[in-house]
């Protein structure tokens, strides 16, 4: 079972970030931190993620997104995996 909480901008509507605790032998807590939404032409979108577990703290930060479509290629198995499932 998964405990969880969300967080949203009061003044925008926006997700602010949400913590959440795995029903597992764990008992960490994380939190993931949604910041700076910029918009790219589509919609707003969290430029700054930051996830917590424990003393691990890691960040990403987005510098562009792209609405354009993907050729179906790119979701092709490489040979090498293709060979393995036959």
């Amino acid at each position: 079972m998964l405990s969880a909480n969300q967080f949203y901008d009061v003044q925008t509507g926006l997700l602010a970030g949400y913590r959440f605790q795995a029903d597992n032998t764990s008992a960490a807590v994380t939190t993931a931190l949604f910041q700076d939404y910029k918009s790219f032409g589509g919609p707003l979108v969290a430029t700054k993620v930051t996830s917590r577990t424990g003393d691990h703290t890691q960040t990403f930060t987005y510098t562009s997104v792209s609405y354009e479509p993907l050729a179906d290629s790119v979701f092709e198995l490489p040979q090498a995996v293709k060979a393995l499932l036959k």
